[in-house]
């Protein structure tokens, strides 16, 4: 039985957190809800995974709040949560503007100039970024310690490259240019622009940001690989794309000329008006080389072009090779119930062969593999092993419910006498004409009908009653001592039933009174009545058998 606790411990950052005074003003109040979104937080899928307890989130924001350090954000935070699920987004739009900007900006195409103010906008946020990442503790799995000292946060980001690509990445050329456009000529400020495509190095930070969101939202890990690769393989061709026009263009300012045999003059590109067209045709170009597929594509006579569709090549043959595996790997995870199963299946029928089984035990024998594991193998008994004795209670109850609300005696037990019989029963699994119970055998355990059909047999082949889902039987020899079996019990078609031995039998039903005698009766009455049609039927055996003798034909 599960009980609702309703905790009267606080968790909330307001207990931890300093008061404020009731003249307090309304930028000591800003400051108060910046703080309650920035301390640690259990919403945060991170938060739960890196403390693993109620009780030390709370020491952890009592330390936070009682810290120097309470304008630093921690990495556990609503505010570093959502502000990772903004910046996704954004660099989702950095990593498609930034080369689209920097390839065809060559061009001086009147439609591209409208991205100048986005590009600036992008800058800005991405430096504001960096500056938060400064203000933003992190964590050290292996002493489960969260870093809050400023000092120490920017020595561990500074210490790593990713500081200074993020930097390079993230500088405002855009303005740059528009305040020193008088003191370098175009040329100069297209070839400093090219440092926008440093943007890639941010791919990094948009994955652990797409993942961590991810988690934050709950997304279905199948889901989510889905979205993430298609995601990566259309910024590889888009930034592909931009490159194969991008890298031309650059050779052409830097130089000064460009090879005429180049496959931008070649393929006639540069003198299409629009700009679309251009960013199209470099697609198709991209994907050609990424497929490692001449379709269409001039050939390459442009050093530079040799070099790029080299470089193409490799990067185009790793990444597909990469895509498969992971495609695969998602497959197998997916399906590996059904593959482990059809493993088993292909075992079982080399077993058959090696054996030389007749055709009706071959059946018989997939009929049972297909019943017990529906198509799906798996280790319940290693997944059983490694839970709790408690979480193997409570999933025994919620599997067994359909029984439980199916067998009749059932109802009117105890609740707590019903998960003692629930887990204490065993599954088996019989097929059409096995016998389940055998007439004069001694009885050890009782049976409970979950699916399927059986018959009752009196020993001399006197047909009782069908059995069907939700009935029991075998209970007569283990209320009477010594008592044989009375009976024939018959699968009529595979059958789902689950065992109580005599041991859990009289823990379960021996300490019930009420229910004992009930038992005890309606096993008295079935007693009873096999008996006497056992009887009737020997009887009715016995005047056929006189009847043959007397008309035995004489010679």
């Amino acid at each position: 039985m599960n009980l609702k606790h309703e905790c009267a411990i606080k968790y909330g950052s307001e207990s931890q957190l300093p008061k404020l005074p009731s003249d307090a003003s309304l930028f000591q109040k800003l400051c108060r809800r910046f703080h309650k979104l920035t301390i640690v937080s259990p919403v945060s899928p991170q938060c739960k995974r890196f403390f693993r307890s109620n009780a030390a989130i709370a020491f952890e924001r009592k330390r936070h709040a009682q810290s120097n350090h309470l304008y630093i954000i921690h990495p556990f935070s609503i505010f570093r949560t959502y502000w990772e699920l903004w910046m996704m987004v954004i660099f989702c739009v950095v990593l498609i503007v930034y080369p689209i900007e920097s390839a065809f900006e060559f061009d001086n195409i009147p439609d591209l100039q409208d991205l100048s103010l986005l590009v600036t906008i992008l800058d800005f946020i991405c430096i504001l970024d960096i500056i938060l990442t400064f203000l933003t503790g992190y964590g050290i799995s292996s002493t489960k310690e969260v870093v809050l000292d400023p000092g120490k946060i920017a020595r561990n980001y500074l210490v790593g490259m990713h500081f200074y690509l993020d930097l390079l990445s993230s500088l405002p050329i855009e303005l740059f240019h528009y305040c020193f456009q008088n003191m370098f000529s175009n040329d100069t400020w297209r070839a400093v622009s090219t440092v926008e495509l440093l943007k890639i190095f941010r791919f990094r930070t948009f994955i652990v940001y797409m993942r961590r969101s991810a988690d934050m939202w709950q997304v279905n890990v199948l889901v989510y690989l889905t979205i993430r690769y298609t995601t990566i393989l259309f910024l590889v061709i888009h930034w592909t794309a931009c490159l194969h026009y991008a890298i031309p263009n650059i050779i052409l300012i830097l130089t000064g000329h460009l090879d005429e045999k180049s496959w931008i003059i070649l393929s006639g590109i540069n003198k299409l008006e629009s700009h679309f067209d251009r960013y199209v045709r470099c697609v198709f170009r991209a994907c050609c080389y990424l497929l490692c597929i001449n379709h269409g594509v001039h050939e390459v006579f442009a050093t530079e072009d040799i070099f790029l569709g080299i470089i193409t090549f490799i990067v185009g043959y790793l990444f597909l090779s990469l895509l498969l595996v992971l495609s695969l790997q998602i497959v197998s995870s997916v399906l590996s119930a059904e593959t482990k199963y059809q493993e088993i299946i292909n075992q079982v029928t080399e077993y058959m062969g090696y054996k030389q089984l007749p055709l009706n035990m071959q059946k018989r024998l997939i009929s049972y593999y297909e019943y017990r594991f529906q198509k799906s193998y798996f280790r319940e008994d290693v997944i059983s092993a490694t839970l709790s004795e408690r979480l193997r209670r409570e999933i025994n109850v919620y599997c067994y419910r359909r029984l439980v609300d199916s067998v009749s005696i059932f109802k009117d037990m105890p609740q707590h006498i019903v998960v003692d019989i629930v887990n204490s029963l065993k599954a088996e699994i019989f097929l059409p004409n096995d016998i389940i119970v055998k007439a004069g055998t001694i009885g050890e355990c009782m049976y409970f009908l979950a699916s399927g059909t059986v018959c009752v047999v009196t020993p001399t082949g006197k047909e009782v009653c069908h059995l069907y889902d939700g009935a029991y039987f075998g209970e007569i020899a283990l209320l009477m001592k010594d008592q044989k079996r009375i009976a024939n019990v018959i699968a009529i078609e595979i059958c789902e039933v689950y065992r109580l031995d005599r041991k859990n039998f009289k823990t379960c039903f021996v300490n019930n009174t009420e229910l004992y005698k009930k038992i005890e009766k309606i096993a008295q009455e079935r007693r009873e009545k096999t008996l006497i049609l056992e009887e009737l039927h020997k009887k009715y055996i016995l005047a056929l058998e006189q009847t043959s003798v007397w008309n035995f034909p004489l010679d």
